[in-house]
C-alpha cells in the first residue's frame, strides 16, 4: 500500500492537473477492489461498504493504515 501511495504522489507531482480527478480515480479503484475482494474471498458483495470508507486525505497519508485502526 505504501509503494502505491508513493507512486501516486510522484505522478501527482509530475502532473498536478490530475489532482481534481482523484475522487473519480478513487471511486473506480474502489469498484475494482470490491470485485477483487468478492472474487478472492467468496464473500457476498453486500457485506462490504458500498463507498470507500476513507477520505482522500487518509488515502494519501503515508502513515494511515486502516487495518491498524481496526485493531485499536
Amino acid at each position: 500500500m505504501l509503494v502505491a501511495r508513493q507512486h501516486i504522489a510522484r505522478r501527482l507531482k509530475r502532473n498536478p492537473s490530475l489532482r481534481p480527478r482523484l475522487p473519480f480515480f478513487v471511486i473506480n479503484a474502489y469498484i475494482d477492489a470490491l470485485a477483487l475482494a468478492t472474487s478472492d474471498t467468496g464473500l457476498p458483495r453486500d457485506i462490504f461498504p458500498t463507498r470507500c470508507p476513507w477520505s482522500l486525505e487518509e488515502l494519501q497519508d503515508s502513515h494511515f493504515f486502516p487495518e491498524e485502526e481496526t485493531r485499536a
